[in-house]
């Protein structure tokens, strides 16, 4: 099993109204993101931009433009709560 596949098992609490990606992707770019050094929300989104059209080829992503930027700080924000049982 490889990442994406671990990455897909997440469940996506985000209303189905105006997604734009996969929640495996958002996790996915986040993840390379954060490995490549940008830590905050802006440079995760600034890192996206800036290789999307790389991310568009390499994934087969519907949009050209990635922006992350709400997105990804309204899902890190909610999966930083603690999971109830």
């Amino acid at each position: 099993m490889n990442l994406l596949d671990c990455l897909n098992e997440v469940s996506d609490f985000r209303r189905k109204q105006g997604l734009r990606y996969p929640l495996s992707m958002v996790l996915l770019l986040s993840i390379m993101a954060i490995i490549c050094g940008h830590h905050r929300y802006r440079e995760i989104s600034l890192f996206c931009r800036t290789h999307g059209e790389d991310f568009v080829k390499l994934f087969g992503l519907k949009r050209p433009q990635l922006q992350l930027h709400q997105g990804n700080r309204a899902f890190l924000r909610k999966s930083q709560k603690p999971a109830l049982p």
